[in-house]
């Protein structure tokens, strides 16, 4: 009688399957998809800085070309 209650709790194959892919679905591919989306963000981030800095250094370098022509 109690090996049959238990049984009757514990899920068997089908359902652990369904258990697993909703598990899946639900947690796995939305967290992957986020750090995917941090990196890539982060990622742009560095880019963007880059490129302004290598601005920023031309822009300097013009002024003390400018600062040594008017001297």
């Amino acid at each position: 009688m109690i090996n049959e209650i238990s049984a009757f709790w514990a899920p068997g194959t089908y359902e652990l399957i369904v258990i697993f892919v909703v598990f899946f679905i639900i947690f796995v591919i939305p967290a992957t998809a986020l750090v995917i989306l941090i990196v890539i963000y982060v990622n742009q981030k560095n880019k963007k800085k880059q490129k302004l800095h290598m601005e920023v250094e031309k822009l300097t370098e013009k002024v003390d070309k400018l600062k040594q022509e008017k001297q």
